[in-house]
């Protein structure tokens, strides 16, 4: 009984949701997403492996919205320069693309000059709001990316309720 108490006051600030951010990230409400500003540039690899040590991974977009609000939220939240790693590679033979975290590959904006070439990864330009490529071997800025795992709260609220009826 103690547990699913904690877990509730976990979810609940009174009487709201609140973020669910893995440690040092913070959320970014437009995005509904929570954001590691790690300052730092790296290789593609190195980014991703980095993100991935941190429980995130390089963002993903999905919608249009989230491009123009995820470019917007780097340019006015960093000071890394305009191009940024994203989570997209593609792997085997041909134009597979896959995000790393896992989620859908739904939207696509790339730049007329990119390269599906193995090795190469898109980023996002913040000038164009576009995704060109660039060798993975290329040093850029990066960010990492978590869901705010408050964000699929109505399905994780009744689980959580059903659940506590259970165990009592």
């Amino acid at each position: 009984m103690k547990t699913s108490i904690a877990a509730l006051l976990l979810l609940f600030k009174v009487g709201e949701i609140v973020a669910v951010c893995p440690d040092g990230y913070s959320l970014e409400p437009a995005l509904q997403q929570c954001f590691l500003i790690t300052g730092k540039t790296g290789n593609w690899s190195s980014a991703s492996s980095f993100c991935q040590s941190t429980g995130g991974n390089l963002p993903s977009i999905h919608n249009a919205f989230q491009n123009a609000a995820l470019a917007k939220f780097f340019r006015t939240a960093l000071n890394l320069g305009n191009k940024f790693w994203l989570g997209f590679y593609s792997c085997c033979f041909g134009p597979v693309w896959f995000w790393t975290d896992g989620t859908p590959d739904d939207y696509y904006n790339f730049a007329s000059e990119h390269s599906e070439a193995r090795g190469w990864h898109p980023y996002l330009d913040l000038d164009t709001q576009k995704w060109p490529t660039a060798e993975g071997a290329t040093e850029l800025a990066f960010i990492c990316a978590a869901p705010d795992s408050a964000s699929t709260r109505s399905t994780d609220l009744h689980q959580l309720s059903r659940r506590t009826k259970h165990t009592q």
